[in-house]
């Protein structure tokens, strides 16, 4: 994820939002890793991050009964894949960001997934 947050420093004349959400019980070490980058070029970045590092539900591949009622529940009533381990953890916050008026209705939201859907795929297979 900090290499894409890298690549949007590089084309970011316009102000851009960006929040990493981290799926391991890492805190800080994407705003560690991404912060130097964002402070090279001061005068041309306009890039605001915020980093969400309580998205790990225990552990690396562990889930709490939250995460498990979204992640049935989406499935059911969408048409885009999720696995336990990094879509629905990051789609579990995104709708969350989302009720709790984080992200105001109307905001376009560019969502970047970085692992896990074809692994469903191979489960269910």
């Amino acid at each position: 994820m900090a290499g894409l947050i890298k690549g949007l420093t590089k084309c970011c004349a316009l102000a851009r939002k960006v929040v990493g959400v981290s799926v391991i019980n890492a805190p800080g070490v994407i705003a560690g890793a991404v912060s130097p980058w964002l402070h090279e070029d001061v005068e041309s970045c306009r890039i605001v991050l915020r980093t969400i590092d309580d998205c790990h539900f225990g552990g690396y591949a562990r889930a709490r009964p939250e995460l498990s009622d979204f992640f049935a529940q989406y499935s059911g009533l969408n048409d885009i894949p999720l696995e336990p381990v990094y879509s629905s953890r990051l789609s579990w916050r995104l709708n969350l960001e989302l009720q709790s008026e984080q992200i105001q209705e109307g905001a376009g939201v560019t969502l970047i997934h970085s692992g896990g859907v074809f692994l469903i795929a191979i489960l269910s297979s």
